[in-house]
């Protein structure tokens, strides 16, 4: 009766209206809708959380001006450019609210910005800006962040004179109206990925201050919340950055050796796991956290349970950005001419490759609140949209294809087995009468 199990399985693989795509090994492709060359990187980018502006800091490879483009999800023309500096900068960071109304630009004294600066995302015309050189030489650098909900902004200045000071403050938007004032002597040495964070409704800030050593001082996060500058609590580690889900209930942050996830209540941990620093991208929900670890492996955790949910190999040993949609479903990573797309259970969404360009030296990627759309920027800005899981009517018809003529060769096949059983019967049965 062997055969008869085996024919069984068979068809359980090849029967129905298609063919099992895992036994295929089939993993749709992401859809590239455009891209747009940059003449250099892009250093910094955001989305709105409906995927319908993206906000780009672009670098000079060598020689060139840095600038901040704004972008639809309709065209690869940029809806406008602005120019930061003529001459290129060391660094730039973009933020952008959920509706694309505002976004911030800030990093190094920069003569057209002038330090920070804020847009709506219809004119390239700021509206305000910060920064100039009345601190001394050399001149104040700055970090922005808009809130989610567009109606705060949250500074930090830096000046790199005789006294360095650093502060903090909170203002609302768009008049820039100051709502608390934090200020501190450290000395911020180093320049991380996200030096401060705030969260959706501009509720809770997040700070490391400093973000180095300097006399002996060691870095500090401090959670503030929206109505004074007192924090809420701190912590002293050698942090170098820090993050807040939108709705403030998970604090992350990291060291060069560990990533801390923190409740908005205390500065006990919930949450410790060693890891080399590379960026992490933690979800809007609170739910999800994604980083880089070792040799280019991603690990995404749970942060409900603090068990991790999946790891996956990014296939690079260059540049790598992490991103997690607002709602936890959605993990994209992105090498810099290579997108994976994860579900939240590790099951492969889809992947797409783009342009990398010459000698890329960033990659980043940004994704939309629901994870159906994702930003991706190296030597070129693409925009992609993500597959479900289901394929395309062109490969359906062609596994159907497939299993059509699967099922009419297993059909003949099971012919010729019930044939050949028949003879070997008729053959047993004139044997037995003999």
């Amino acid at each position: 009766m062997m055969w008869k199990s085996l024919v069984l399985v068979f068809f359980s693989f090849t029967a129905g209206p298609g063919v099992s795509f895992a036994l295929f090994g089939f993993t749709p492709a992401c859809q590239v809708l455009w891209t747009y060359e940059n003449q250099g990187h892009v250093s910094s980018l955001a989305m709105s959380n409906d995927g319908r502006y993206i906000a780009m800091v672009k670098q000079p490879n060598f020689f060139g001006d840095t600038t901040l483009s704004m972008f639809s999800n309709n065209s690869s023309d940029p809806l406008w450019n602005y120019t930061l500096s003529p001459n290129g900068t060391v660094w730039e960071f973009t933020s952008i609210s959920d509706d694309g109304g505002y976004l911030t630009v800030s990093g190094d004294y920069t003569p057209g910005l002038r330090g920070a600066g804020l847009f709506r995302s219809f004119s390239n015309k700021p509206v305000w800006t910060l920064g100039n050189n009345s601190f001394g030489y050399p001149p104040p650098w700055f970090d922005a962040r808009v809130s989610g909900n567009g109606q705060y902004t949250v500074l930090r200045s830096q000046t790199e004179n005789l006294a360095p000071q650093s502060s903090l403050t909170l203002r609302r938007n768009p008049t820039m109206t100051l709502l608390w004032y934090f200020n501190t002597s450290y000395y911020n040495a180093l320049r991380s990925p996200i030096p401060l964070s705030i969260s959706h409704e501009g509720a809770y800030v997040v700070a490391v201050d400093p973000s180095g050593d300097y006399l002996g001082y060691m870095p500090r996060l401090s959670v503030f919340s929206q109505h004074d500058n007192r924090t809420l609590w701190t912590s002293k580690a050698y942090w170098v950055s820090a993050a807040i889900s939108g709705n403030g209930d998970r604090i992350v942050a990291r060291t060069n050796t560990t990533i801390s996830v923190f409740g908005l209540s205390s500065n006990q941990t919930l949450l410790t796991i060693t890891s080399p620093w590379e960026p992490f991208s933690v979800s809007q929900d609170g739910s999800t956290l994604a980083f880089l670890s070792g040799l280019a492996t991603l690990q995404v955790y749970d942060l409900t349970t603090g068990l991790e949910l999946f790891s996956a190999n990014a296939n690079s040993s260059g540049p790598l950005d992490v991103a997690v949609s607002a709602d936890g479903s959605r993990i994209a990573l992105f090498n810099g001419s290579h997108l994976f797309v994860y579900g939240r259970s590790g099951k492969s969404i889809c992947e797409a490759t783009v342009p990398p360009g010459e000698s890329p030296l960033g990659a980043s990627v940004a994704i939309s609140g629901d994870g159906q759309w994702i930003a991706l920027g190296g030597a070129y800005l693409s925009y992609v949209r993500v597959s479900s899981t289901s394929p395309s009517a062109q490969e359906i018809l062609f596994f159907e294809s497939v299993g059509a003529v699967a099922i009419v060769a297993g059909t003949v096949a099971f012919g010729l087995l019930i044939r050949r059983h028949k003879r070997r019967n008729r053959k047993s049965q004139v044997a037995t009468a003999n």
